[in-house]
């Protein structure tokens, strides 16, 4: 099965609220499909990809990525890049250390005082802000898809 295939047919399962992308669709109509979503229907399906490549299902395709990403995820990371150089200037950080995060205190991307900025260390910044279990997300979307898979030709 095609990517796009693999995409339309996750999206039928999964939200059925959300205007389907055309049947006849090639990659680059997907794309401008995807592009139209709202930003909560985006955070969605970029989420159930990133599981299913997690899983072997689908192979990450970085212009489905960059579609689905919202302006104001464009912004934070546009934040984040801009704290990152900030603190390798004060010296906190050194140019290779992507295992170390920057941490907002208070939680909110773009408050960046430097009252509310830490260094932490990357493994406990994700556990600090895992909200959902994802893995246990992600296993019931793969056990949903499954039960659900057409049958093989």
């Amino acid at each position: 099965m095609t990517y796009v295939r693999k995409v339309r047919y996750l999206v039928r399962m999964t939200m059925r609220t959300v205007k389907q992308p055309p049947q006849n669709a090639n990659l680059s109509g997907l794309l401008a499909w995807a592009r139209k979503l709202r930003p909560n229907h985006k955070m969605r399906l970029r989420r159930m990809l990133a599981c299913m490549d997690m899983r072997g299902l689908i192979k990450q395709n970085n212009q489905m990525t960059y579609a689905l990403t919202t302006e104001r995820e464009r912004e934070a990371n546009l934040l984040r890049q801009k704290n990152r150089r900030l603190f390798m200037k004060l010296g906190l950080i050194k140019k290779g250390d992507s295992d170390l995060h920057i941490h907002h205190k208070n939680g909110n991307a773009f408050d960046n005082r430097l009252e509310n900025l830490t260094v932490v260390d990357g493994k406990k910044h994700r556990q600090e802000h895992r909200r959902f279990d994802a893995d246990a997300q992600c296993t019931r979307l793969i056990h949903l898809l499954k039960r659900a898979a057409p049958p093989k030709r």
